[in-house]
């Protein structure tokens, strides 16, 4: 069965790896994909797991040099350091960050490319056949597409593909104004810009632009407030809103279309409902931490993780820390343990299956991760990734590291007796 998914991978608080899946098929078959060198001889980092669960790739640092692995397979290029390890939407590619003395460059499938004074993470287009990243030299900047460079900047912006098009969008800043370049189209010019979002046909639906030391979204060409600073606008998923932060002096508010919301010290990234109705986030106000829905912000803790909404629009769930105990927060409902266990002392973020009546979470109780699934709990391991579900909903896929073992796990409900 074919699906569209988001699979992010965390490492402590640090995402690894971020990327969508186009229209391609999840493995839920458990598989070890790697067996990591001996700890002592090399410090692996960076794991980083393919969006379709069939392929893991890490940097192996030995002695002074950095090696990418994909799978047990090592690569032939040393590197003084690595950094993000991507792979293709169909697993099928890898492309990461290469550093030699000053320089760096970016690493396409085992080929090395251009050397330069500093590069951006590398960005797969949908497809899996394009690779583009920002460069600089010194004061040149370009967009790197399939090596070869494109422009000739003060500065290129972090490229974006539309969802189902190959439509590539950034941003680019000339000495006398900045504007979006959007497939063959550009945007008008202002003092700067940043932060464009396409629409899945591949149109311009929002930026930010700044003229006169002031910032504004324009959604669908309309500017919306002014403020001293704006965070990335983020598109509802019927496409007729538009979400983002923004700062006006030392304070932080959430806009949701031109509605302003309430002031806080530092807010986080709008995520929309599934209907596009509602708008949950993180927030923070004198050291404490809590989500807030729509205007309303919910109970305090010492810690919160980012929202998820539940496909049918009616629960928010999120990790939060009290009293130094991790716990899930599941819409009005509070958990604290595995059927009457040891509490938790961390918790990751939670998936929901497509019609949102089960969801699975990572917990940690001491030095060990578990996947947990309803009232099924996973073989302990010394991280796990969050999971992706399977569209029958009754099985979850997720990345583990049990000892020297990269592996795919799946997580299946027991049938009831």
């Amino acid at each position: 069965m074919l699906m569209k998914k988001w699979i992010v991978l965390l490492l402590g608080s640090v995402t690894l790896w971020a990327s969508p899946v186009q229209e391609e098929e999840i493995s839920f078959r458990s598989a070890v994909l790697g067996e990591i060198p001996d700890p002592d001889d090399v410090k692996t980092t960076q794991i980083t797991f393919s969006p379709l669960g069939n392929a893991v790739a890490y940097a192996g640092k030995e002695g002074g040099k950095t090696f990418v692995y994909v799978g047990e397979k090592k690569g032939n290029s040393p590197f003084d350091s690595i950094g993000n390890i991507v792979f293709s939407p169909d697993g099928k590619r890898v492309a990461y960050e290469g550093w030699i003395r000053r320089k760096q460059m970016i690493v396409v499938d085992g080929k090395a490319g251009r050397q330069y004074d500093q590069v951006s993470a590398p960005v797969f287009s949908p497809d899996s056949q394009t690779v583009v990243y920002p460069a600089l030299r010194g004061r040149k900047a370009f967009l790197v597409i399939d090596g070869e460079e494109k422009g000739n900047h003060e500065s290129v912006g972090d490229p974006i593909w539309s969802t189902t098009r190959n439509i590539l969008a950034y941003a680019v800043q000339d000495s006398d104004a900045g504007y979006i370049v959007y497939g063959p189209m550009r945007s008008a010019r202002y003092d700067r810009v940043d932060f464009p979002v396409l629409s899945s046909s591949g149109t311009l639906a929002a930026f930010a632009a700044r003229e006169n030391f002031k910032w504004t979204v324009r959604f669908k060409s309309t500017p919306g407030p002014t403020f001293d600073e704006v965070g990335q606008p983020v598109l509802s998923p019927n496409e007729k809103g538009i979400a983002y932060p923004a700062r006006k002096g030392f304070r932080w508010q959430m806009v949701v279309g031109k509605e302003k919301g309430p002031l806080f010290e530092k807010v986080g990234v709008p995520i929309f409902s599934p209907d596009s109705q509602q708008v949950a986030y993180w927030a923070t106000q004198d050291s404490m931490e809590f989500i807030v829905i729509g205007n309303q912000p919910q109970k305090e803790f010492d810690g919160a993780g980012t929202p998820v909404w539940s496909p049918d629009n009616k629960t928010v769930a999120y990790p939060a820390r009290s009293s130094g105990r991790g716990i899930l927060i599941l819409g009005e409902k509070t958990i604290r343990f595995f059927k009457k266990g040891d509490l938790f002392d961390e918790v990751g973020s939670p998936v929901f299956n497509a019609d949102g009546s089960l969801y699975a979470y990572p917990q940690r109780e001491g030095k060990k991760w578990y996947m947990v699934f309803g009232k099924e709990r996973s073989f302990n391991y010394d991280w796990i990734w969050p999971g992706v579900f399977h569209p029958n909903g009754k099985s979850v896929a997720f990345g583990a590291f049990d000892r020297v073992y990269l592996k795919w796990r799946v997580l299946r409900q027991k049938a009831k007796r």
